[in-house]
């Protein structure tokens, strides 16, 4: 049936459906699908008297902007019988313990794209994975499935990739990684992420330099100029199912299954003809590895499943018990990044993004094995890498230009803490979780502004001597960086002395 958007002054995901629209006979609440254009999105309905009238469906403002609607648009609304859709009877199947195959997860998959599924049958998809494991044919048909799901995409050319399963801060090695590769003449369109549950993603760093929202016709341009691009591929309809399941499913239920997340990035590796590439597995303290035997694990099992889909990929495992470089957020990141291509930036980032993207070289033939990294840094250290990121900057519609001073300027004025050493010491532990969530509440990544910038990583400090420095939102976001600052203890600093025995 046909009904009309009316906004309701509710911030839920629920739907309010005047009574009169439907038979007493349907039990409610009960599951609908929406659906506008190409536009499909499953919602649950609550019946009323009030509120809305009879023809009207009401919605909150977030669910209307979160779909690309607007109030008093006329939309398709259709009832759904949990019982009546093979993917509900596939994914139940799943978690009594059937195998699933191409054809399943097909079916599994179409269903989340035409919101055949219900938000219980989502989160049953995502708990199978986390509480049993995926085999390797069943995490393959996914990633093929998934990314069918969308575009795919033939640079006519090899094509190489970096990706990093995240989980340290600071992590901001494409923005070298990419221009280094691009700059040795290999095609990098790199795709990258808003952040979720991080201080800045990929796609929040890069765009303090440039656009990053381009489309697929705007990266096949680009590219033939420049080699390499960084941008969010949320414009080239690569693995969509991927993000949905992610929004709709994984992200609320606050877990994300092994098999989904190596599913989903080779998917969208997939969807973009990636031939070769390099995966950052960060290990330590607070990242979601936390040690060598289960980043060793991880590796292989991320080779084994790429090499099943034609991709030629190597896994290197990162040191994480500290921050990548000296700065958290998206504009300090950004500015550290371009101290980095500069010349200027801190051991930890250059060596890190040197490593892999010798990598990379080893895997195109460029070099032997063990000669990847000094090529690399040959490429860094000449400046041709500055130059090339400039290049891709202002073809993404940023100013070739600017510099990181520029960038730290707009700093001025902001909100700021400075946490100084409680007494002489050394500081010899930081914690990434702490500090990810601290730069979150300073205002990071949607105030791109916000972040933090760590000035003491040395072996030793003096007592008052400044160790980093927050930015934030506002006053009142500082003083929940206060409140975090004594709860998590970001960094510890303490004497070499610690304990004296008579």
């Amino acid at each position: 049936m046909k009904l009309t958007l009316k906004e309701i002054p509710l911030d839920s995901p629920f739907a309010l459906i005047n009574e009169q629209n439907f038979p007493k006979a349907i039990t409610y609440p009960c599951q609908l699908r929406i659906s506008f254009d190409s536009t499909y999105f499953p919602v649950q309905a609550y019946l009323t008297s009030k509120y809305v009238d009879k023809g009207e469906i009401g919605l909150s403002e977030s669910v209307i902007k979160r779909y690309g609607l607007l109030e008093g648009t006329e939309v398709d609304v259709q009832t759904r019988r949990t019982f009546d859709s093979v993917a509900h009877r596939l994914i139940i199947d799943k978690v009594k313990g059937n195998m699933l195959n191409k054809e399943d997860m097909d079916t599994i998959t179409k269903g989340f794209m035409n919101a055949e599924i219900s938000p219980s049958h989502s989160s049953a998809f995502l708990l199978s994975q986390h509480f049993t494991e995926f085999s390797l044919d069943e995490i393959e048909a996914m990633a093929r499935s998934f990314a069918d799901s969308g575009k795919i995409h033939d640079f006519s050319a090899p094509v190489f990739d970096k990706h990093s399963i995240g989980g340290v801060p600071g992590n901001k090695i494409t923005l070298l990684i990419v221009p280094i590769l691009a700059a040795a003449g290999l095609l990098i369109p790199k795709t990258s992420t808003y952040a979720i549950t991080s201080a800045s993603g990929t796609a929040d760093t890069m765009s303090v330099l440039a656009p990053v929202e381009l489309n697929a016709d705007e990266v096949f341009d680009l590219v033939k100029k420049t080699k390499g691009c960084i941008v969010s591929g949320r414009d080239m309809g690569i693995a969509p199912v991927v993000d949905k399941i992610i929004t709709e499913a994984a992200f609320p239920l606050g877990i994300d299954p092994e098999s989904l997340f190596l599913a989903g990035i080779l998917a969208k590796k997939l969807a973009m003809g990636v031939d070769f590439m390099c995966l950052d597995i960060p290990v330590g303290t607070g990242t979601k590895v936390d040690n060598e035997e289960d980043g060793r694990t991880l590796a292989r099992l991320f080779v084994s499943l790429a090499s099943r889909l034609g991709i030629k990929a190597e896994a290197g495992l990162t040191y994480a018990n500290v921050p990548v470089g000296h700065s958290i957020g998206p504009a300090l990141e950004a500015a550290e990044a371009l101290d980095a291509l500069a010349g200027k930036g801190p051991t930890s980032l250059v060596e890190k993004s040197c490593e892999l993207a010798g990598i990379i070289f080893e895997l195109a033939g460029m070099t032997g094995r063990g000669l990847g990294k000094p090529f690399a840094a040959d490429i860094l250290h000449s400046g041709k890498a500055l130059k090339k990121m400039r290049e891709i900057i202002e073809g993404q519609g940023g100013d070739p230009k600017i510099s990181s001073d520029e960038i730290r300027e707009k700093l001025v004025g902001k909100p700021v803490l400075s946490y100084q050493a409680p007494g002489d010491g050394w500081p010899h532990t930081w914690n990434n979780y702490a500090l990810k969530e601290i730069a979150r509440a300073a205002g990071a990544p949607g105030d791109r502004l916000a972040g933090i910038q760590i000035l003491s990583k040395k072996e030793s400090v003096r007592k008052g001597e400044e160790v980093f420095r927050v930015y934030a939102s506002s006053d009142s976001a500082l003083d929940e960086v206060r409140g975090l600052i004594a709860k998590l203890r970001p960094v510890i600093v303490e004497s070499v002395l610690l304990e004296r025995v008579a």
